[in-house]
């Protein structure tokens, strides 16, 4: 992988996690960098871990789709897992393996501005963390969830 990608994903992830402090503790967000948010932090069970890295994995995924890796922003999410490998590993390759196994659904080739771009794959069902548009990554309710799958259109 080119030096200059990864060194600049670096640079962002770094500059992401410096940050994380100036943010409010909004239990329910997590900052569209992906950081987790003060108050949402993983306790001790797995299945908070777990929350807490969804709710970050999709907070991270925005560099993915809407940092320039070759030079220019797009408008879309790419046209599918292939097409974003490269951008979702210079992120972090965790990611990628997560998203390719379907711990994660994501929205290919829809615009960046969708009301759902992403979100854990249960979500529609149990309730979990979504990525919409805004980029700001929210736990929500399966109710909400399918509200936002149906103004999408699917």
């Amino acid at each position: 992988m080119n030096s200059t990608v990864r060194l600049a994903a670096a640079g962002i992830c770094g500059v992401a996690l410096s940050l994380a402090g100036c943010f409010g503790s909004q239990p329910q967000q997590v900052p569209a960098a992906g950081v987790v948010a003060k108050g949402s932090a993983a306790k001790d069970s797995q299945s908070e871990r777990m929350t807490s890295e969804a709710a970050s994995d999709l907070g991270f995924l925005r560099f993915a789709f809407t940092e320039p890796v070759f030079g220019k922003t797009p408008e879309r999410i790419p046209k599918d897992l292939d097409a974003a490998a490269l951008s979702i590993k210079v992120v972090d390759e965790r990611i990628y393996e997560r998203v390719k196994k379907g711990l994660y659904v994501i929205h290919w080739d829809t615009p960046l501005n969708s009301p759902i771009v992403a979100y854990e794959k249960d979500a529609p069902t149990k309730g979990g963390w979504v990525r919409p548009g805004n980029g700001i990554v929210t736990k929500m309710s399966a109710d909400q969830v399918k509200q936002l799958l149906e103004q999408k259109g699917g």
